[in-house]
């Protein structure tokens, strides 16, 4: 009964997601609003030419960006008999809206997880400030950039019950075997305790300072080199809080419901500090061979790394030590690829091998820390053609081979 290319767990029957936000009060989320990033930018670019070739190149922006992400994940399907049992012997089950018995034991239900996500603060300041100069047949590229992110985000999640239909489900509620209602219009959790609570606050800044430089040789009019090197230095400060469970009247009634009992939310009176450092140096070597007027042939071999951010947290380490925390991944990759000009467009094919050492990232819904390596190969395919003066059309395509290369899944083909 339900069709995913068509169908969707948003209902009527399921608009708001009613809870408690960090500051301990009651907090209203409207599924309607969906994704809903909000963002503001100003930026500024400029260039100088300098005497005796010098140039000097700025690029800055800042942007604040705020807003939310609401939106309800299916985390079990299973028989309404297996649901009903989860809750214990002799619960039965009712449609929410209506109270009728919910009689089909075959039929299926959902366990929904609504993920109510605030985007507190995600402001980010960006800057990349160059000088270049060219000597003969060598060129030289130094250059400084800049960043500082904000990650501040609360995390309010609830736990639903829902027929599996692809429009409009019902909301199912569910009674003990004495007749007592555990859920309120379907909702029987303020929590996921099916995956162990994940009501959050993150409250962190990472402020990168990367130093670069870069230098073109001219070997001959065929033959050309290009060599690079980047230093990354970052710097990771605020804190982050968990959850706890405390007794709330959530609809203000004056009676504590079952799933009232148990209301879990953020507890920013209980944070753990964040405070570390990390660098690395990545790096990048290429050549260009110009086969023939509009032909040539290019190899480039880099190696480089991407820092961990939220994703590393809540995982138990020692946020204090950047060297107890393995915050990056590192990849390394090669190219080899082919470039075609005809008068009327282009054709530009790329071979590439890429291995990835991912150090560890912490996945929420399964409470666990993921650490692999990975092996990719493909080939991406670029082409343009001009079909008259103002009509022109491009197309690009990629095929890529991947697999983890170590721990238990090894064989297995990457996730995402």
């Amino acid at each position: 009964g339900f069709d995913a290319t068509t169908g969707a767990l948003q209902s009527i029957y399921l608009t708001h997601n009613i809870g408690l936000g960090p500051d301990g009060q009651l907090r209203r989320g409207k599924v309607a609003d969906g994704m809903n990033p909000i963002s503001k930018s100003i930026g500024a670019s400029a260039s100088f030419d300098l005497e005796d070739g010098w140039k000097i190149i700025e690029n800055g922006r800042y942007s604040a960006n705020s807003g939310g992400f609401i939106a309800p994940f299916p985390a079990e399907v299973g028989t309404a008999s297996s649901i009903a049992a989860s809750f214990g012997a002799g619960s039965t089950l009712s449609f929410a809206n209506t109270g009728n018995a919910f009689n089909n034991p075959n039929g299926l239900l959902a366990r929904i997880h609504m993920f109510d996500t605030q985007l507190n603060d995600f402001n980010n300041f960006m800057n990349d400030l160059r000088v270049t100069k060219k000597f003969d047949n060598v060129g030289i590229t130094a250059g400084y950039f800049k960043s500082i992110q904000n990650i501040s985000m609360s995390w309010l999640w609830n736990s639903y019950l829902q027929e599996v239909s692809d429009d409009n489900p019902h909301l199912i509620n569910v009674k003990n075997a004495t007749g007592n209602l555990l859920s309120e219009n379907g909702l029987y959790a303020y929590g996921t305790p099916a995956w162990g609570n994940l009501a959050r606050n993150y409250d962190t800044q990472y402020n990168v300072s990367a130093p670069y430089v870069n230098i073109s040789v001219d070997a001959s009019d065929k033959l050309s080199f290009e060599g690079g090197l980047r230093y990354d230095i970052g710097k990771v400060t605020g804190s982050f809080a968990g959850g706890t469970s405390s007794s709330f009247d959530v609809n203000n009634n004056g009676v504590i419901s079952a799933p009232e009992q148990n209301v879990y939310a953020v507890n920013t009176a209980n944070t753990t500090a964040v405070h570390y450092d990390y660098d690395y140096v990545s790096y990048s070597v290429g050549a260009n061979l110009l086969l023939a007027a509009k032909q040539s042939l290019f190899a480039r071999l880099s190696k480089g790394a991407s820092a961990k951010a939220d994703r590393i947290l809540f995982s138990g380490l020692n946020y204090l030590d950047g060297n107890k925390i393995n915050a990056l991944d590192f990849l390394t990759q090669a190219e080899l690829g082919y470039k075609l000009k005809f008068p009327k467009g282009y054709l530009y094919a790329t071979a590439f091998h890429s291995k990835t050492d991912e150090q560890g990232g912490y996945e929420a819904t399964s409470n666990s820390i993921i650490k692999n390596n990975y092996k990719s190969y493909g080939l991406e395919l670029e082409s343009s053609y001009n079909v008259m003066d103002n009509f022109n059309l491009r197309g690009a395509l990629t095929y890529t081979k991947a697999e983890i290369t170590s721990g238990d899944n090894e064989g297995n083909e990457p996730r995402r």
